[in-house]
């Protein structure tokens, strides 16, 4: 126990006498102590900036300080801030020793151990510190991120990009979608949309990571990895390019959600060789999920790939993309925002923007083009603009800043990675005009005539090789789709460069385009060496007498004038030329030296006015020879010389009559033969033309278009093995319009004449276009042309096939595989008694392809029935139209469908185009299952008559339709979408159209309308119960307070609804993007839209009670916001305020309106306010019509100074406007007829709404337009029917204001007295038309008498072309001229006056002397009018005036009572070109011109009896129409010899009597040798045109001259030549024959008459007229292609049935319209029993023939004929399957 206390004693002591003994030792190692807190002090500070050093070092490289380093480095400042620390380190620890002293030097132990325990214990802590300091790295380098706004810098969003963006965002949430390209040419804005794109889905989130990488032309894929590890934060170790793949493809698969982005893509790239994951192995792995609390999943690793290129192939094919997106360029409003954006300019700078606009449309789109032009064009003059406009009109901008480096750059690296063929191709592509289509048919003449395609023999071949270019070109973009069908075009900016690059040193092919002379630029700047030369569209002045280019090898020359001559020796200078195209030239002959081209190969004279072409007989290797769209008659016999000859293209060569015998059959080489729309006049014997037996010798044929109108001619040996490509029509019925989508096409007249030989067997089974018309006795129309199937068939058109009753019957052949399996259209039109397109049962194949059916005009079909929707898996469009029986369109189950099998829905999933139209009794559109008996359906009608039946089947779903027209049917609903076909389309419809639906009380339904995203097009017509657009009855109650937008719609057309009071209501109604809204005949609309709630309409009924105001409602108030609207059109409505009064002062509600037609607003008062008026910047055309009660066009709230109004305004209309008198205002009562001003107005201003200083001068005639009106830009000017206007213009207009008219028209105003004061008068200096009609108290058209005493060349209207003046019953004066003023219209060229019946002349002398264009003088019903030309009062001219019309070439005087001469005075008239001569009832003319005998003499002797012109020589040395009294021709005649100027005529307009005259009007008739047109009126016949023995030398008895055509008009004695046979000789040659208002006609050709060659006759109004013909006369019809009788009131028959010739029959061969209108005795066409027959005959027109019954007795014959008119408008017509029982049908209805 004791040992154990000792123990624990020792153990104490121990314990305490350490501690003691180091805390004794504190103040003896205060120094030591001290040393080492110094010592360790140093260290940690040292460590301290060294780390610093780091830090700062990895700061300044962004790197990111790591946590410990940064907790480091404080905690060293932390220990270094201590004050003992801190006095070592500021070197003051003396100090603090000195302190420790507390007497002298007797140290302070106390202090001393104090500082010594701290100095150990702070030296500790520096040594912690210092080892914790011991970093290997004190930073790491951060992950490249790029953030939403680097991504969305340079981004604008434009909206022909959204659609683009929002597919890709779809492809990239899409989970099966991992690899995704954009393709666009080089510029467009494919890496900005990208950026965009990544921007985008790191907001939403779509992906965690977004990298991206920029691939360079030279592929460089260590560059590819650093740029995505360096996005990543990867720094590399590994050296070799696998090792970094490896490397990126871990650090790829470790993230969660990464986006790849590989920028401009040229070629393959190996994404393995890069480092990224292969997404195959992507979308196989086991993904990682993280479920959220929804249980959803919320991340899936994956590495998706979007790239972009130019080249659409090498994304296809190389990369292997599953969805691509073309970026193509921008809208042209698009880009002209953008220009405007970068200028900065003021859009109101108008000199400026005509510029702009060229410039923009020049750059078409291309971002690149017009952001650089844009940023060179900053801030510069108009100078500089005009300067850059001139550069890329000539396709050089070259020299445009930025151009070369930014745009031609990036253009050029898609030309430098073609290949050599490509290359020379795209060269060859820029030949053209920039934006205008080439032709592929022109490349590949040129092609090959080049031998641009290497290992190429066949033209076949050659074709294929081009076409594959093509491709390559369009997928780089280089190339584009043309506007027509095989044509391609490039962009401006494209075809620039490749101008450029074309006309480089080592190229030398040159696009000729804008230069001033040709003529120079050939001789003399051109190198002399080129290659290739191209002057499109040109209008050459002159061309070189002789080309010096020894190495040309392709000329190709455009001309616009055709009279410019080719000189003879043009080509010789050019032996080298390989391609020759002269486009547009008149080649009458062709020049000598085209025969020295011995090395041409191809030769294109196309669009020519071609004459002897013998001498390309000459051209021995020529290969291509051309002729398309050229005028030429005859194909010369040397043409058989080409015996290398491959290609001749005769295409639309209407006027080729004759190709010499045996000329294509010399052809033996011909591989492509076009005659389509050409020649036609094929002989089958071969004598005296070309035969199609001749083709039998072209066994090298591959390509051939014809037409032969007669299938009897064809030889039925004629084969075509050998052909890939043909377009053969066969019969008379085909015309050559339309697209043709495939390259064999066949077309047949299927009449009993047609026989199918071998040869077209074996087109038949090869066609993939096939028409056919009339096919005869076809019941089961494909099986009986071809038993074993149409295998290539894709389009099928059959037409006027009255006997077929199905298309294909396959009862009894079980299931019936002879439908085209590959038919894609099938189009049957006019099949009257067709029961359906098939009958039985079909494989499951067919249909299957069919995208495209049409049916019209099938009369007696009542079901439609279709395959069910399975087989329909392909249809895009359904037209059913005009079928009057059709009751059902019924889907049809198959056979194949267990019985048990219920379908549950069908839906067509790829129908885009639906049109229903006149088809009255139309219910239903549907499935039933199948049955073979169709009276089933009929049964189930019956059974369900009180039951609604849907017209369309509730489980008929069309998902995808697109375009959707309802015409003229029965829908028996209240509103669309109660249909749920409809309802089932709404998400994707762009397209509605619905007209005549009667049933119809509203549209859509609410719900409907929040679906409807895609519509742009609504269109709703003439539906008579429609009273809303949209129905928000049905809609629940929370729904009530709706907004409603529709976002794309861009067009909606509301009439002919006059049950229509509005289109919907709600709160608000938005459309953003409609540009276009028309409300037209809806006179019960007020509001188009207005409040949802009914308590809203109690409170409007109120406040109407109360309120004299609250009846006026805008038509479009603050609730409907149209930002974007551009063309409003409203038409009769019953609104009385169009806006809102608040709606325009600060919104951009109008800013864009450029079109505005406001038409029968009867309420309207006025249109705007000036605020308003103020925000309709870009107004391009104002029309007003038919707004009774409008007062002003513009309103002024307040008093004010002048103002520009509508600065873009170019076209204002104003008519039938009565009570408007001012167009521009201050009435405040219009505006706010509730406002307490009114109350203070006095009575006076609210009469007139004049300002009060106006109304102090109340006498004044107040001016419609006065100074406060400034129309700066303003073209055209109409004002029409404005009763209440007195004056039009102010006498001090606004500066500058109506400078710009071109054009006036003012008709109906009765008030006015003159159209121009003499103020206007220097405004007019670019009018060109100008018309006064109808206004009664005009008494002047140009004031002038007030204008300077001096005499001057007075400037009104010095560009007039056109002068029309008509009614104007107090006009006096066109021109009020005085003494002292000269005229000069130089520009006139059309100058008609009518019904001035206070006008006694038209000219003064200085405006006749100067009229050197006019063209055409036209002077009609003025009865005061003396002479045309008045003498100048005052006015010194020479004795005998000189007036020379040098272009007049028609002059009418017409009922001129009191016309007496063209000038009273001493004159002579000259007119050379004049052609049409009409003087009508100018009682006072007694000679219609006398030449002047000169000899000498100072004096012109005037002869007896005043002549109307006095000329010098040959007076008309041009007329060919003349038209006048015969007895003024008498009269001239009595005073010399035959008129020579009538010589040439070839027309003559008499009007009798011809009776009691000196002159023999037969014998004069005679003497017109070029007679071809007689117009007689008012006269005898007999006595015209037979010889009565007036001194004749002979008696004519045959028609005068080249007489044809023969028009007779209130003749008297028409019964005449019922009994004469000498008439039968005068009118045995005439081709046309018209008569009207002949009373004394009983029978019009009798039995002695034979009309051969007529081919026209028409007879009208010939009351006693009681039959037409006799048979006899009718069999000589054989010419006959026209026949109209109208109303003839007593005419019984046509033809009269007594017949006494042994013939019984009759054929009108070629009649193909018959018109009888309005002939009450009508009883038959004839009511003989001869056969009539009427082989042509295509229109018949039977209209008010109350008592026809029939059309003939005998036996009738109309194969042609289909329908039978029976109203004005084409589609009103009947058919009961032939003539005799339609009208006989038609009968009975009456």
């Amino acid at each position: 126990m004791a040992e154990i206390v000792n123990s624990i004693a020792a153990k104490v002591a121990a314990l305490l006498v350490v501690p003691i003994g180091k805390h004794i030792c504190y103040p003896f190692k205060y120094e030591s102590n001290m040393e080492e807190l110094k010592q360790q002090v140093e260290k940690l500070i040292n460590a301290r900036d060294r780390v610093q050093h780091s830090v700062d070092t990895a700061k300044r490289q962004g790197d990111e300080i790591e946590k410990d380093v940064e907790k480091w480095l404080n905690s060293v400042d932390a220990f270094a801030a201590q004050l003992l620390v801190k006095s070592i380190i500021d070197g003051e620890e003396d100090r603090e020793k000195k302190n420790l002293c507390s007497i002298g030097c007797c140290p302070n132990l106390i202090s001393l151990y104090s500082l010594s325990k701290k100095a150990a214990n702070t030296a500790k802590d520096g040594v912690d510190l210092l080892a914790e300091g011991q970093f290997k790295d004190v930073s790491h380098r951060l992950a490249i991120r790029r953030t939403k706004s680097v991504y969305n810098r340079g981004y604008e969003d434009f909206g022909s990009r959204m659609p683009v963006f929002e597919k890709v965002m779809k492809a990239l949430d899409d989970d099966a979608v991992n690899l995704i390209g954009v393709y666009g040419m080089g510029g467009v804005g494919k890496t900005t949309l990208v950026k965009r794109v990544a921007a985008q889905v790191l907001e939403d989130k779509l992906f965690d990571v977004v990298v991206m990488a920029e691939v360079t032309q030279t592929l460089n894929i260590k560059n590819i990895q650093e740029q995505i590890a360096d996005e990543l934060g990867l720094d590399f170790h590994e050296k070799s390019l696998s090792g970094r793949a490896a490397r990126l493809r871990d650090k790829l698969k470790k993230e969660t959600n990464v986006l790849v982005i590989l920028d401009n893509i040229w070629e393959k790239l190996n994404l393995d060789d890069v480092g990224i994951p292969c997404l195959d192995d992507e979308r196989a792995s086991d993904t990682q999920e993280v479920v959220n609390e929804r249980g959803r999943n919320a991340y899936k690793r994956q590495c998706k790939l979007l790239l972009t290129c130019r080249d659409r192939d090498v994304l296809q094919n190389d990369m292997d993309t599953q969805e691509n997106f073309l970026v193509d360029v921008l809208s042209d409003v698009e880009a002209m925002n953008l220009f405007w954006k970068i200028i900065s300019h003021s859009k109101e700078k108008l000199d400026f923007v005509p510029i702009a606009v060229e410039i923009v449309r020049k750059c078409a789109g291309l971002p690149i083009a017009i952001t650089t032009i844009a940023n060179a064009l900053k801030n510069k003059d108009v100078s500089d603009w005009k300067n850059a406009l001139q550069w890329l009109r000539r396709s050089n901008p070259k020299p445009i800043k930025g151009m070369e480096a930014s745009v031609y750059s990036t253009i050029e690296l898609s030309y430098n990675i073609l290949g050599f063929e490509e290359q020379s191709f795209f060269l060859l592509c820029c030949l053209c005009i920039p934006g205008f289509d080439f032709l592929t048919s022109d490349l590949f003449k040129y092609s090959m005539g080049l031998g641009l395609f290497k290992d190429v023999d066949t033209m076949e071949e050659g074709r294929n090789r081009m076409h594959t270019l093509i491709g390559n070109l369009k997928a780089l973009c280089l190339l584009l789709d043309g506007n027509a069908k095989d044509s391609v075009k490039m962009h401006d900016i494209i075809h620039a460069v490749a101008v450029s690059i074309a006309s480089s040193k080592d190229k030398l092919m040159f696009n000729i385009l804008n230069v001033t002379s040709i003529k120079e630029t050939l001789e003399e700047k051109l190198p002399k060496d080129s290659i290739v030369l191209s002057l499109p569209r040109r209008d050459f002045n002159e061309l070189p007498e002789r080309l010096e280019f020894p190495k040309l090898e392709l000329l190709y020359l455009c001309n616009d004038e055709l009279s410019l001559q080719i000189p003879d020796a043009f080509f010789d200078g050019v032996k080298e030329l390989k391609v020759l195209d002269l486009t547009a030239f008149n080649l009458l002959s062709l020049p000598s030296s085209l025969c020295r081209l011995t090395n041409l190969q191809t030769l294109c004279l196309d669009n020519c006015l071609i004459g002897e072409i013998t001498i390309i007989g000459e051209l021995k290797k020529l290969e291509i020879l051309s002729f398309l769209d050229s005028k030429f008659e005859q194909l010369p016999g040397e043409i058989r010389q080409l015996t290398r000859l491959r290609l001749l293209d005769l295409s639309n060569c209407s006027k080729l009559k004759v190709i010499t015998p045996n000329v294509l059959s010399s052809l033996s080489r011909l591989e492509e033969l076009y005659m389509g729309n050409g020649f036609v006049q094929w002989d089958a014997e071969g004598q005296g033309n070309a035969s199609l037996a001749e083709l039998k010798q072209l066994s090298n044929l591959t390509t051939l278009e014809i037409h032969v109108l007669d299938a009897q001619i064809m030889p039925h040996d004629l084969f075509f093995w050998n052909l890939e490509r043909y377009k053969i029509f066969i019969g008379d019925v085909w015309n050559w319009s339309g697209k043709y989508e495939t390259s064999r096409t066949l077309k047949l007249k299927l009449n009993n004449s047609f026989f199918l030989s071998d040869g077209i067997k074996f087109l038949l089974n090869r066609a993939e276009d096939l028409y056919l018309d009339e096919p005869k006795g076809a019941k089961n129309l494909l099986h009986e042309l071809n038993g074993e199937g149409f295998q290539q068939l894709k389009h099928l058109h059959i037409q006027n096939a009255p006997q077929t009753q199905y298309i294909i019957n396959s009862v009894g052949w079980g299931i019936c595989n002879i439908f085209p399996q590959r038919l894609e259209s099938l189009i049957l039109h006019n099949l009257i008694n067709l029961e359906n397109i098939y009958h039985g049962q079909l494989t499951a194949e067919s249909f299957s392809q069919l995208k495209v059916i049409k049916v019209r005009k099938c009369d007696r079909l009542k079901y439609l029935t279709l395959p069910m929707a399975g087989n329909l898996s392909q249809l895009q469009e359904i037209e059913v139209t005009h079928c009057r029986k059709l009751e059902q369109i019924v889907l049809m189950e198959s056979r194949q469908v267990h019985k048990n099998e219920e379908i549950i829905k069908i839906e067509f999933t790829q129908l885009r185009t639906l049109t229903l139209q006149c088809l009255p009794r139309l219910t239903r559109f549907g499935f039933n299952a199948f049955t073979a008996n169709m009276r089933f359906l009929e049964i189930l009608a019956e059974d369900d008559t009180d039951s609604f039946i849907p017209f369309f089947s509730e489980n008929v779903l069309l998902p995808r339709l697109e375009n959707l027209k309802l015409c003229s049917i029965n829908i028996e609903c209240r509103w669309l979408d109660q249909l749920p076909a409809v309802s089932s389309c709404c998400q994707t419809l762009v397209t509605l159209i619905v007209e005549e639906c009667n049933c119809l009380k509203f549209l859509f339904s609410y719900s409907m309308v929040k679906s409807l995203v895609q519509l742009r097009e609504l269109r709703i017509q003439n539906c008579k119960s429609m009273e809303r657009i949209i129905n928000i009855e049905e809609s629940a109650e929370e729904e009530r307070i709706i907004n409603m937008i529709f976002p794309k719609l861009n067009l909606l057309v509301l009439k002919g609804l006059p049950k229509l009071t509005g289109f919907g209501s709600g709160n608000s109604i938005e459309f953003p993007s409609l540009d276009t809204l028309g409300i037209l005949d809806c006179p019960m609309l007020r509001m188009f839209f207005s409040g949802s709630t009914c308590a809203n309409i109690t409170v409007s009924k109120e406040q109407e009670a109360t309120s004299s105001c609250a009846d006026v409602y805008p038509l479009l108030d603050k609730k409907v916001l149209l930002p974007s609207l551009m063309d409003l059109e409203l038409d009769s409505i019953s609104s009385e305020v169009i806006w809102h009064s608040q709606l325009l002062a600060t919104s951009s509600f109008l800013r864009n309106l450029t079109f505005l037609m406001i038409f029968d607003l009867g309420d309207l008062k006025y249109l705007f306010s000036s605020s308003m008026a103020n925000s309709v910047v870009q107004l391009n055309i104002l029309k007003i019509r038919d707004c009774k009660v409008m007062e002003a066009v513009i309103v002024k709230e307040e008093k004010g100074s002048s103002a520009v109004l509508f600065p873009n305004l170019r076209v204002l209309t104003l008519r039938n406007l009565p009570k408007l008198a001012r167009f521009c205002c201050f009435n405040r009562n219009l505006i706010d007829p509730c406002s307490s001003l009114v109350q203070n107005m006095t009575a006076s201003e609210e009469c007139s709404g004049m300002d009060s200083k106006e109304n102090l001068q109340a006498n004044n005639i107040q001016p419609l337009f006065d100074e406060k009106v400034g129309l700066l830009n303003i073209k055209k000017l109409s004002i029409k029917e404005m009763g209440n206007l007195r004056k039009i213009w102010y006498d001090q207009l606004y500066s500058d204001s109506f400078s710009k008219l071109e054009q006036v028209k003012v008709y109906g105003c009765n008030n006015i007295l003159n159209v121009f004061p003499s103020n206007m008068l220097g405004r007019l200096q670019r009018l060109e038309i100008l018309e006064v009609q109808n206004c009664d108290s005009v008494e002047e058209i140009f004031e002038l008498d007030v204008l300077d005493s001096k005499k001057t060349h007075a400037i009104a209207a010095a560009q007039l072309r056109t002068l029309q003046i008509h009614d104007l019953p107090k006009l006096k004066h066109v021109w009020n001229v005085d003494s002292q003023v000269i005229l000069s219209y130089q520009n006139l060229r059309s100058i008609l006056v009518r019904n001035c019946d206070s006008l006694k002349s038209l000219f003064p002398v200085s405006v006749a002397r100067g009229l050197v264009q006019l063209e055409e003088l036209s002077i009609q019903y003025c009865c005061m009018m003396e002479e045309i030309t008045a003498k100048d009062d005052g006015v010194e001219v020479e004795a005998v005036l000189r007036f020379a019309f040098p272009q007049l070439t028609k002059l009418e005087l017409w009922d001129l009572s009191r016309l007496k001469s063209f000038y009273q005075g001493s004159y002579i008239s000259e007119w050379p070109a004049l052609k049409t001569l009409e003087v009508w009832d100018c009682n006072e003319v007694e000679i219609l011109v006398s030449q002047v005998l000169s000899h000498g003499e100072s004096r012109h002797e005037i002869p007896t009896g005043q002549p109307l012109f006095f000329v010098e020589k040959v007076p008309f040395p041009s007329l060919k129409f003349l038209a006048l009294d015969w007895n003024c021709i008498w009269k001239e005649m009595l005073h010399g010899k035959f008129p020579e100027y009538l010589c040439k005529l070839n027309y003559l307009d008499l009007v009798g009597p011809f009776k009691e005259t000196a002159i023999c009007p037969s014998c004069f008739l005679h003497k017109l040798s070029n007679l071809e047109t007689l117009c007689v009126s008012f006269g005898f016949l007999k006595e015209l045109l037979l010889c009565e023995g007036l001194g004749c030398k002979e008696k004519h008895t045959e028609s005068p001259g080249k007489l044809s055509c023969l028009e007779l008009y209130k003749l008297f004695d028409l019964h005449m030549w019922e009994e004469s046979s000498e008439f039968g000789k005068v009118f045995q040659n005439l081709k046309r024959l018209r008569l009207e208002l002949c009373g004394n006609l009983t029978s019009l050709m009798s039995s002695s008459m034979t009309f051969k060659h007529l081919t026209t006759l028409e007879v009208e109004k010939c009351g006693g007229l009681l039959n037409l013909m006799a048979p006899s006369v009718a069999k000589s019809l054989m010419q006959l292609t026209r026949m109209d009788i109208t109303d003839c009131e007593m005419i019984e028959e046509i033809i009269t049935h007594k017949e006494d010739e042994a013939v019984n029959q009759i054929i009108f061969n070629r009649l193909e319209y018959l018109g009888l209108n309005c002939l009450p005795s009508l009883t038959a066409f004839y009511s003989g029993s001869w056969t009539i027959e009427f082989p042509s005959l295509q229109k018949v027109v039977v209209k008010q023939c109350p008592n026809m019954k029939l059309f003939s007795r005998g036996v009738l014959s109309t194969p042609r004929l289909h329908t039978l008119q029976i109203a004005d408008e084409e589609d009103v017509g009947c058919w009961e399957g032939d003539l005799n029982t339609t009208i006989e049908q038609q009968c009975i209805e009456k």
